[in-house]
């Protein structure tokens, strides 16, 4: 997996591991979560940040679009 800085470098995303699952999460400069992704991801797969928004691919293979505020899926 991958660890992404987002711009102003204060925060991150990162593939995570909870309850057997991998998600995607949302760090502070010190690693304090900050917000979970709701669906499982693929832990290898790659992290396209476009805009407000980042790529993943899900657990099951289809890419879902997730706003990076919340890590919420787009509609």
């Amino acid at each position: 997996s991958e660890l992404v800085i987002l711009p102003g470098g204060t925060e991150c995303i990162a593939v995570m591991q909870q309850d057997g699952e991998w998600y995607l999460g949302r760090f502070d400069a010190q690693l304090n979560p900050l917000a979970r992704s709701a669906i499982p991801v693929d832990p290898v797969g790659a992290l396209v940040i476009q805009d407000a928004t980042v790529l993943v691919q899900r657990k099951d293979g289809r890419i879902t679009s997730l706003n990076l505020a919340d890590l919420r899926a787009g509609k």
